[in-house]
């Protein structure tokens, strides 16, 4: 998993998390669609005034961000593709899992999921986003403290509707090249939330009640500590790097399933 001194993270799919290749400083990790938790998405699009129905497999993911035991009170900023999907507070020993975008629409959360991109809704749709962004789950920590003499600040109440936009086939090519096939995240299925306030991420650690109180505090943020981040990549791109791809396991939570290794088909 990527690491620093403070931190690392890791992406999971079924609960476990995915092998990882790393070169010349950078990490990369398979889109594997042919998993047991992979499903099949459907999509009507309007493509220069045709009704085009897309059906593709696609793979739910999850992002688990993990504190080493003496690190000091931050701010982690998870995000996806260039969008800013949360931010959560985190001291030393401490772990937390982002399990998707706010779905204001549906209520509770979109799942992250693996996908191709989608396809251009007109010549001008696509080659809005940076290549460093597309096809990149980042992570970024910042110093925090609480501002005890602060004026007071008008309060907004509400969220906006979630502004995350795939990126397209013109995206991907200006990552690749041409030379292979791209992978992106999309918006998944919805994962029902419980209680007054939808959260796009769930502690995993007994220790992070006291991270979890941050939110009704003022907090101000300093200088960024660190970032890491992963690229994930089709089994093609990651054969064409020189790697041997490597099987993994991948229990389903939801059934209890033991699903045993699980081995590439893209």
């Amino acid at each position: 998993m990527p690491s620093n001194s403070e931190f690392s993270f890791s992406v999971l799919v079924g609960g476990h998390a995915i092998p990882e290749y790393g070169r010349g400083g950078q990490v990369f990790v398979e889109s594997n669609f042919f998993t047991p938790a992979s499903y099949k998405d459907k999509e009507e699009v309007v493509v220069d005034g045709q009704t085009e129905v897309n059906e593709w497999p696609v793979t739910p993911y999850t992002i688990e961000i993990t504190t080493k035991p003496l690190t000091p009170l931050a701010r982690y900023t998870v995000s996806v593709d260039g969008f800013v999907v949360t931010k959560i507070y985190l001291t030393g020993g401490e772990s937390r899992v982002v399990k998707g975008f706010r779905d204001k629409e549906r209520g509770g959360l979109a799942e992250f999921v693996f996908s191709l991109p989608r396809y251009p809704k007109n010549k001008d749709d696509g080659g809005k986003q940076s290549p460093e962004d597309v096809g990149t789950i980042r992570v970024t920590s910042n110093d925090t403290w609480e501002e005890w003499l602060h004026r007071p600040r008008p309060v907004t109440r509400g969220r906006k509707g979630t502004a995350f936009v795939p990126a397209t086939k013109k995206d991907s090519r200006m990552v690749t090249g041409g030379q292979y096939t791209m992978v992106t995240t999309r918006m998944g299925r919805n994962i029902p939330t419980t209680g007054r306030r939808t959260s796009s991420s769930s502690s995993s650690s007994s220790s992070s009640s006291s991270s979890s109180s941050l939110s009704n505090s003022m907090w101000v943020t300093g200088v960024r500590r660190g970032m890491l981040e992963v690229k994930c990549r089709m089994g093609d791109a990651v054969r064409a790097m020189g790697f041997q791809i490597r099987p993994y396991p991948i229990v389903l939570a939801a059934n209890n399933i033991s699903a045993g290794m699980v081995y590439s088909h893209s």
